[in-house]
């Protein structure tokens, strides 16, 4: 395994915009600014009250069910918060500039009505199929397009830098989902949904699986000690995406899947132990533990990067603090 072969998550947290090929890409224009203006408001004040909701929904069952013990102020529970809050802003702007560069790129200024008109590469083969037929082909083919965009940030060394800011978390709870870098985020909710869509899908069954995967993905990082068998092998659950995680050799590069672990199964790419469980999380990459440290960690040079680093981050797995079921740990870098 190189330095880039670890236990990795994609995680789309927050509703991206719909494209509709015949009034979306008219939307966009050079009105996305107005826009992102008055949608960044209301999604700032949606994000906050949906991390009230969370808190009082998903902690409470963490309360009650506990994995591992562990404080509520658990070490960067504050730059979780900050991403969750702060970090849609940059989602929006940043998929508002990809939405005008995708409309630039398709003529939109020069032939609008030509774009409008385009309803797909297959879209008159698809509508010839019942509707549930229709819905079901495309969510297979987003999840499909969504479990190797995963891997993908896995496996290139580019990617894996905004990856890992996702990673570098040594705790798993409800609040974990929401640290994503943006260009990470956009590349998962824009790419595969733009595909989908151009080949003639429906956007309705895109914008269905991505308020799936927003509703999911806090739950899937709860710290509960459900283990859900019942569910395996069908849907993710906490358990499933914990081993995604784990400080574990035998788990890094497994279970990638975002909503069917078929995927994972068809690809040899499943982990599922039955006789033990996820101890301790993280990634042997040298993260900022700080919000600005973590949004330019990607982009930095390997100089400035490095000297962004937390002293106190450890570099080789294990590493960090450790919470157990037991105590609370700290488990050597060596």
């Amino acid at each position: 395994t190189g330095p880039y072969r670890v236990a990795v998550t994609a995680r789309v947290l927050l509703p991206r915009p719909q494209i509709r090929w015949r009034t979306g890409l008219r939307v966009v224009g050079w009105a996305v600014a107005a826009i992102l203006t008055v949608v960044g408001t209301i999604s700032g004040v949606g994000g906050l009250g949906m991390i009230v909701f969370l808190f009082v929904v998903l902690h409470g069952i963490e309360v009650l069910f506990p994995r591992h013990d562990q404080p509520l102020k658990r070490p960067g529970l504050s730059v979780d918060l900050l991403w969750a809050v702060v970090g849609i802003w940059l989602r929006i702007a940043l998929a508002g500039l990809v939405l005008l560069v995708v409309a630039s790129v398709l003529g939109l200024e020069s032939d609008a009505d030509a774009v409008s008109e385009w309803e797909g590469l297959f879209s008159s083969q698809l509508d010839q199929l019942p509707p549930l037929v229709h819905a079901l082909l495309g969510g297979i083919l987003f999840d499909f397009l969504l479990y190797w965009g995963h891997r993908l940030f896995h496996t290139v060394p580019v990617l894996w830098r905004y990856h890992a800011i996702h990673h570098s978390i040594r705790v798993m709870d409800w609040a974990v989902g929401s640290r994503n870098h943006p260009v990470q985020e956009v590349a998962f909710s824009l790419v595969p949904g733009l595909i989908v869509i151009g080949l003639g899908f429906d956007p309705l069954t895109v914008a269905g699986l991505a308020l799936v995967f927003v509703l999911i993905m806090p739950f899937i990082h709860t710290n509960v000690r459900w283990r859900l068998w019942p569910l395996r092998g069908i849907v993710i659950t906490p358990e499933f995406h914990h081993w995604h995680h784990a400080d574990d050799q035998e788990a890094w590069d497994k279970n990638f899947s975002a909503h069917l672990p078929l995927w994972d199964l068809l690809f040899g790419t499943y982990y599922m132990p039955k006789d033990k469980r996820p101890a301790a999380y993280g990634s042997p990459d040298a993260v900022p533990e700080d919000f600005t440290g973590q949004l330019v960690y990607p982009m930095a040079p390997k100089r400035f990067q490095d000297s962004l680093a937390h002293p106190g981050v450890a570099v080789k797995i294990p590493g960090g603090v450790v919470f157990t079921p037991a105590e609370r740990e700290v488990v050597g870098s060596s």
